[in-house]
């Protein structure tokens, strides 16, 4: 076996522990952006759904939404978004509210469309509202 230099020994330590290092960050990080992750982008989705529209097939997402009220409970909102390609939307606003994730989703989970409005649970939106923003 070749003897390692008191030079290269070193470098090798100096590599395993730059390794070493750059992994336990690496941890830490993916750790920490799981905690945040969680915080800020909890699943407060009640429903989701593509509808048509007259200016396209599958044209309207409507983003059905819950956060927490200043009460006990949930303030539900909806949001749908303009074609695809771009940041459009109309923003219902608050829609309802719900004791809790499974109550809203209960009231709000289903969303139906048809030539004259959109429904999402007892909240309705007229279509001509909607399709005014051309």
């Amino acid at each position: 076996m070749k003897n390692i230099s008191k030079e290269s020994l070193g470098r090798i330590k100096k590599t395993v522990i730059l390794i070493l290092v750059l992994c336990l960050f690496s941890l830490i990080g993916f750790k920490i952006g799981g905690i945040v992750s969680k915080k800020q982008f909890s699943d407060d989705t009640i429903a989701r759904r593509w509808v048509d529209g007259k200016y396209g097939q599958a044209f309207y997402g409507v983003h059905v939404f819950a956060k927490k009220s200043e009460d006990q409970g949930l303030d539900v909102f909806a949001r749908i978004s303009i074609g695809e390609e771009n940041d459009y939307f109309h923003d219902c606003g608050k829609i309802g509210a719900a004791t809790d994730i499974r109550d809203a989703r209960e009231k709000f989970g289903k969303i139906e469309a048809n030539n004259q409005e959109i429904a999402i649970g007892e909240y309705k939106l007229a279509r001509s509202k909607l399709e005014s923003h051309r």
